[in-house]
C-alpha cells in the first residue's frame, strides 16, 4: 500500500511543540507536505521562517468572520485571498461556522438556504485570479454540486477561468459523525468511488485524529480502524491523502502505533 503523496493538516499549530514534533518525523523518516492553518501570508512566512518543514497556507478567517471562505463571506475578506498570488495554498470553502450553540446549527444553516450567496461569484473570481500563476487546491464534501452552488461554496475545476490549476480535496472523514460511524463509512467510500472515477487527482483528507473546531467531530479508536480506511481507499485508487490531523495525532497516547503505519505508507 503505497500512496503517492501522505501530507497533514495543522489546524492549531500554537498547540504544537514543533521541536518535539520534528524529532518524532525525522525518526520515522515521514516528510510531509503541512497544510497549516493561517489567516495572513505574514502569519504563514513567520510560521516557515520558525518551523523550517514543508509547509503549505492553509488560508482560514477569523471565527468572528465565519472561519471558513464562502459566498456569504464578504468581499473584502475574500479580497484577503490576494496576498497569497504566487503561492500554493489550500483554500477552506464551506459555510460560514456559527457563532450560536452547536444544537442550534441545523436552524442555521437552514437561514443559509433561504438566503443568497451574494459573493459566490466574487469568491470565484478571485480563486481564478489565484490560478493564473499556481495550483490552488480546495475542499469539497461528498453531497451533491446542486448544494453546494446554493451555498455559494461549489468550484468546478474544468472551468476555463480556472486554468487547469484547481485541485479538488474531498473530505472522507468516516469518523465525523461516531453515532452513526458504519452507516456514514460506507457512505464515504461509496463517494470517494464515484469522485476518484470523474476526477483521478482528487486528493482526500482523512481522519479525524482528533477534534476539530467545533470540538465534537469523532476520531479513530485505534491505528487498525485508520489502517482500514486507508486500504479501502488504495482499493478505489486514491493517490493522494492528507491526514487531519498533525496536532491531533501528536496528542494522543497511541500515536507510535500510528506513526509507524504511517511510515510505511
Amino acid at each position: 500500500m503505497k500512496f503517492k503523496e501522505v501530507d497533514f493538516w495543522c489546524e492549531f499549530p500554537n498547540k504544537l511543540n514543533w521541536n518535539s514534533t520534528k524529532k518524532i518525523l525525522k525518526k520515522y523518516r515521514i516528510n510531509p507536505r503541512i497544510f497549516i492553518a493561517v489567516k495572513t501570508k505574514k502569519e504563514f512566512l513567520n510560521y516557515k521562517k520558525k518551523i523550517k518543514l514543508n509547509l503549505v497556507p492553509w488560508v482560514l478567517l477569523p471565527k468572528t468572520h465565519g472561519y471558513f471562505f464562502s459566498g456569504f463571506s464578504k468581499k473584502a475578506d475574500i479580497s484577503h485571498l490576494e496576498q497569497f498570488k504566487n503561492m500554493k495554498i489550500f483554500i477552506d470553502i464551506e459555510p460560514p461556522l456559527p457563532r450560536i450553540p452547536i444544537i442550534t446549527f441545523p436552524l442555521f444553516y437552514l437561514w443559509l438556504f433561504l438566503h443568497k450567496a451574494k459573493n459566490y461569484p466574487f469568491l470565484k473570481k478571485e480563486i481564478a485570479k489565484l490560478s493564473e500563476t499556481n495550483k490552488v487546491l480546495v475542499s469539497e464534501f461528498p453531497f451533491p454540486h446542486s448544494i453546494f452552488r446554493k451555498l455559494g461554496i461549489y468550484i468546478n475545476p474544468k472551468e476555463k477561468r480556472y486554468n487547469n490549476n484547481i485541485i479538488k480535496v474531498l473530505g472522507a472523514y468516516t469518523t465525523m459523525f461516531p453515532f452513526m460511524k458504519l452507516i456514514f463509512r460506507l457512505f464515504i467510500y461509496h463517494e470517494v468511488r464515484r469522485k476518484i472515477e470523474e476526477n483521478p487527482n482528487t486528493c482526500l483528507a482523512v481522519g479525524l485524529m482528533g477534534p476539530g473546531i467545533a470540538g465534537i467531530e469523532g476520531s479513530y479508536k485505534s491505528e487498525k480502524e485508520f489502517k482500514k480506511d486507508l486500504q479501502k481507499f488504495y482499493k478505489l485508487k486514491v493517490k493522494k491523502v492528507i491526514i487531519y490531523s498533525l496536532e491531533g495525532l501528536i496528542k494522543r497516547k497511541d500515536k507510535e502505533k500510528f506513526f509507524e503505519l504511517i511510515s510505511n505508507l
